[in-house]
């Protein structure tokens, strides 16, 4: 076995675990569960932007795609950003990114958290507008 085989076999073996050991931890499946039984279509998961390790871990195509087999059909896994429509050099601010869950249909929040994300992002210029006064 070449040593690029090698590289990649270990690396393939360290997510695998690092996966397993994360989503039994997180005991992903039932939190679905109980999200269902709130009224929601989906679970989210934040990517932490303090925790290189475990933003690099969760965002990643191999996650995606452990964890869509994990949980089997009927289920869409992808990363969401929360973006801005206002940018900074030419680029959206990224309010928070994501590792989505969804069993059907892509409703995750509640009207009261769809009415503060709205009131956040309809307010946001004005917020940092005060800020450069």
């Amino acid at each position: 076995m070449s040593l690029i085989d090698e590289v990649k076999e270990c690396s393939s073996e360290s997510h695998k675990k690092w996966f397993d050991r994360f989503f039994d931890d997180l005991k992903i499946e039932e939190k679905i569960k109980q999200s269902a039984m709130k009224g929601f279509s989906g679970y989210k998961i934040s990517i932490p932007k303090n925790d290189e390790y475990l933003a690099r871990r969760l965002d990643s195509q191999k996650t995606l795609d452990l964890l869509k087999q994990r949980l089997g059909d009927g289920f869409d896994v992808e990363i969401k950003n929360l973006e801005s429509s206002y940018t900074i050099f030419g680029k959206p601010v990224v309010f928070s990114r994501d590792l989505c869950i969804f069993g059907g249909q892509e409703i995750m929040m509640d009207d009261n958290t769809a009415f503060v994300l709205t009131l956040l992002i309809l307010f946001l210029p004005f917020i940092i507008g005060s800020f450069r006064d």
